[in-house]
């Protein structure tokens, strides 16, 4: 008999703790947003010579649009499930290059060598990020410090100044859970 009722306020525990996640769970709130980015490049004429460059900007969830300031200190999970960048805006010298790295977190992405930048921009190229662990890690710095520093360093060689910029989209998935 005491087994019996041993056996029952077990399960009667194990009930309760399993119910308790499962309307954590129903408590879930998931929504996906967006971030977007511009660096803006304005390298002067180097008379043909290669010029250094670096702009680095702090991608901050505060940025994102859609609900997520409103759940920002209730995430719970945040999956990149898209991160891409492309040059847009061009103007200036036709034959520039850069030589170039797209840096998010200490990561480097995408490394170009003398790629023409008027070429890139008139292409509409996206670069897309598909390595998932580079994405895992992404979200995990994301979710513990809600910001990433990301950066755009090389040099450039010119014979008369030209501008463009890097627009960055990052498509987040998000969990949240503000119970």
């Amino acid at each position: 008999m005491k087994n019996i009722i041993k056996l029952t306020i077990a399960f009667t525990i194990l009930f309760s703790f399993s119910s308790c996640e499962k309307i954590e769970e129903l408590t879930d709130v998931k929504f996906n947003s967006t971030i977007t980015q511009h660096f803006s490049l304005n390298i002067g004429n180097t008379a043909g010579e290669p010029e250094l460059f670096n702009e680095q900007q702090i991608i901050k969830l505060t940025e994102a649009d859609g609900d997520l300031a409103d759940y920002l200190n209730y995430l719970k999970d945040i999956e990149v499930k898209k991160l891409n960048y492309k040059i847009t805006d061009f103007s200036g010298d036709e034959e520039g290059i850069i030589t170039a790295n797209f840096t998010i977190g200490g990561t480097t992405l995408f490394s170009h060598t003398d790629m023409n930048v008027k070429a890139a921009a008139d292409s509409g190229e996206i670069f897309n990020v598909d390595d998932i662990s580079d994405l895992s890690s992404i979200a995990s710095s994301l979710l513990s410090s809600k910001q990433i520093s990301t950066s755009f360093a090389g040099q450039a060689t010119t014979n008369s100044p030209m501008n463009f910029k890097i627009v960055i989209t990052l498509e987040l998935g998000i969990t949240a859970n503000p119970i």
